[in-house]
């Protein structure tokens, strides 16, 4: 099976905390759909916007999970894997 070059626009996202400073989940999804409904061509969770540093290895997990789940299939996703060391 091949696959299509990834093309347009990739979106690094933010994610909203809740007020105890954990993820918030239905925010993220919200905005999520958002970004979709806007056209950007994909998504690139955990990237280089500088959050990823403050994120556990479960917290990323985390977030690529409620992404993915989120998006269902309806644009690509580049799932960061930087490092802060």
């Amino acid at each position: 099976m091949s696959q299509a070059p990834l093309k347009g626009i990739f979106t690094p996202n933010l994610v909203p905390y809740s007020s105890d400073g954990d993820i918030n989940e239905p925010e993220l999804r919200r905005y999520v759909d958002w970004l979709i409904s806007r056209g950007v061509h994909g998504l690139y969770p955990n990237g280089s916007t500088g959050e990823f540093t403050r994120f556990t290895p479960e917290e990323r997990r985390r977030i690529l999970a409620i992404i993915a789940d989120q998006v269902r299939g309806r644009v690509p996703i580049l799932a960061g894997a930087a490092e802060a060391n």
